[in-house]
């Protein structure tokens, strides 16, 4: 293995350290639901709702098994 296909190599096994503010993501998530729902009736907007919840945590689980098999994370479903 040469020196830049070792460095390539590394960079895709780490991913820079991030620092987000999750309260302001959480607010903008639920700013943009109630924006996209304003219009829809309770029980649209609650389905809509209860889909979002579903997909939070379909990848959650999808991470936290990534991070068990020592993988970085999915970009299989963008």
């Amino acid at each position: 293995m040469t020196k830049a296909s070792s460095a390539v190599s590394a960079s895709c096994r780490y991913r820079p350290l991030v620092l987000i503010d999750t309260d302001e993501v959480v607010t903008a998530i639920a700013k943009t639901m109630a924006e996209l729902t304003s219009g829809q009736d309770g029980t649209i907007r609650q389905q809509l709702i209860e889909q979002l919840m579903r997909e939070v945590m379909n990848y959650d689980a999808e991470f936290r098994r990534d991070a068990g098999t020592g993988g970085i994370g999915s970009d299989a479903r963008h």
